[in-house]
């Protein structure tokens, strides 16, 4: 038989298949129901769709709708790319790009044609028959329109599968189902349930529940590089016992880098939430974020550092809250940073906490930490009015150098110490305040010093556009922004306003002391387009006097110029009077 005649019986056979099956189609559409669904919880009558893996799932899918079976690159990501520019190329309703799956017959030589049918099958028979070896579908009998049938139905379904316009699903819908499968199975991840060690091999692990720790006892020790904890939601609970650590990264026998921290809640560890101790080797590329530290009150009479980073280099904490730490009974520090270099931190908030001196954020004396930038930081809520302690909010302390703290709040504070300060450099040198703010931080204690910025034996400090306000110092003195033997420093576009003393002459937006000149004295600081508002009731000296006015205070020699020529580039302005 030659080839015409053979594709005129073919066709016409089809034609009565297709006669047979629209008389009979519905009984068959019905007989099957299936739910072909790629979330990993749905279950499917194919066994394409039961092979238990991520690969497995991918390689159905590249069946159902015709791209090779093999995963291009090795990859799982390379898979999803490969099905999502083969499914985009699609007509919407159609499995593939061909106009000839318009008939029954079409739709079995399209599908034998992607699952690479022998091309030497002659007959429709034989043809039908080798698909549906292939598609694993029920058998349904022996014949060839039960067979044509099955196929059809198992067209239907994949269809749906894939998109079907009549359905609410969508081709980027299924292909976000098999993103979902790579999300939940594609990475390995050790499940931890109680304290653990890292190890020095590295990997990815979860906690699959809260645990609680014993006295000395530390939640996760990280001892090696390239480590990600993800605290999922979940809490590591020191109960409030001697020396206990949330998580600790011990570069003591080599150096760490590639580290993250992520998602859960650290409470009542005693002797820290997190430590970075980079004391032997360096610590490095470390992302922390998503934490909540609560309860950890420290020992008594010593001073406690709820986070501490000790040589640490390239660190980012970010979106964190250290919240209710600490006691009337000691010292306590939010997070304090020893030897460490460009360190970011975005977005931390400081809140509510208690001890007897308090501080926000350190940079410790003499240990050159440089290069680091604070960014949206917040530290309010400190209430120790009862104690006689100090407070500060941030403190750059001697050889702090060259960090910027830009858009960071010092706020709603109280204690009952000698000095109460929003923003402390002291013995630093090319230090950047930008856009900060200190109100409504006091004091009542007898002769206290509350000052919002303060700069001491400083150089090259500069703030711009910083705002001290409602700050009180009910019997001592109140000062906005003061610079104590400092030179080369600068204030502009600054505002200092009700800051309020014991008296007026207590009370200033900004000061400047002492003046004289050599080594310790406060020379070639620069104020610009300054203004101190209602700082005192009255003057603090006679009006022609230098100029000086309520808001403004410079011991020895007066600042010149000031309310004067209000037109020049360099001019200040102060105002008496409350609002």
């Amino acid at each position: 038989m030659n080839k015409n005649i053979l594709w005129a019986f073919k066709n016409a056979l089809v034609s009565i298949i297709i006669s047979v099956l629209i008389c009979f189609c519905p009984f068959f559409l019905n007989a099957q129901q299936t739910d072909n669904s790629l979330s990993p919880s749905a279950t499917t009558e194919s066994s394409d769709f039961q092979r238990g893996s991520v690969a497995g799932t991918l390689t159905a899918v590249y069946e159902h709708i015709g791209i090779p079976t093999s995963l291009p690159g090795g990859t799982v990501s390379g898979a999803l790319s490969d099905i999502k520019t083969t499914v985009d190329s699609f007509a919407p309703g159609n499995i593939a790009q061909q106009s000839t799956l318009v008939t029954v017959g079409g739709q079995v030589d399209g599908v034998a044609t992607k699952l690479g049918t022998p091309s030497g099958s002659s007959t429709v028979t034989s043809l039908v028959d080798s698909v549906h070896t292939k598609l694993g579908t029920p058998s349904g009998g022996d014949t060839v329109v039960s067979i044509l049938a099955d196929i059809l139905t198992d067209t239907d379904d994949t269809i749906t599968l894939i998109g079907n316009p009549s359905t609410a699903s969508s081709v980027r819908g299924e292909i976000k189902a098999v993103k979902d499968v790579v999300d939940a199975l594609g990475s390995a991840c050790t499940p931890e349930s109680s304290p653990f060690s890292t190890g020095s091999s590295g990997g990815v692990f979860c906690l699959t529940s809260s645990f609680s720790l014993s006295a000395s006892q530390v939640g996760v020790t990280i001892d090696g590089s390239n480590v990600e904890i993800d605290l999922a939601g979940q809490v590591i609970n020191g109960n409030n016992l001697v020396d206990t650590i949330g998580i600790n990264i011990d570069a003591s026998a080599a150096s760490i880098k590639n580290i993250r921290i992520k998602n859960g809640t650290i409470a009542n560890c005693r002797r820290g939430a997190i430590i970075l101790d980079g004391s032997s080797n360096t610590i490095q590329d470390v992302i922390i974020e998503n934490i909540m530290i609560t309860g950890c009150n420290g020992a008594s009479a010593t001073v406690h550092d709820v986070v501490s980073f000790v040589g640490a280099k390239k660190v980012i904490m970010r979106n964190c809250t250290i919240n209710n730490n600490g006691n009337s009974a000691h010292d306590l520090t939010a997070l304090r940073l020893n030897g460490c270099t460009r360190c970011t931190f975005e977005k931390i908030e400081v809140i509510d906490n208690a001890a007897t001196n308090f501080s926000g954020f350190v940079l410790q004396t003499g240990t050159s930490c440089t290069s680091n930038v604070w960014s949206e930081c917040t530290v309010r809520g400190h209430e120790a009015s009862s104690v006689t302690g100090t407070f500060v909010g941030f403190s750059l302390e001697s050889s702090a150098n060259k960090n910027i703290v830009r858009s960071c709040i010092v706020s709603d504070n109280e204690a009952g110490g000698s000095t109460v300060t929003g923003f402390s450099s002291t013995s630093t040198a090319k230090n950047n305040f930008v856009s900060c703010l200190v109100h409504s931080t006091n004091s009542s204690a007898i002769s206290a010093f509350v000052r919002g910025f303060y700069l001491s034996s400083c150089t090259q400090n500069n703030m711009f556009s910083c705002i001290a306000s409602d700050q009180s110092s009910s019997a001592g003195t109140a000062i906005g922004f003061d610079f104590q033997s400092s030179s080369l420093c600068s204030a502009k576009e600054c505002t200092a306003s009700r800051n309020i003393g014991n008296s007026a002459a207590n009370s200033m937006g900004f000061n400047q002391s002492p003046t004289s000149a050599g080594a310790s004295g406060s020379t070639l600081n620069t104020f610009i387009k300054n203004v101190a508002l209602a700082n005192s009731t009255t003057a603090t000296g006679a009006a022609g006097a230098g100029g000086q006015y309520a808001g403004f205070d410079e011991t020895q020699v007066s600042v010149d110029g000031i309310n004067t020529d209000l037109g020049g580039a360099w001019h200040n302005v102060a105002l008496t009077g409350l609002v």
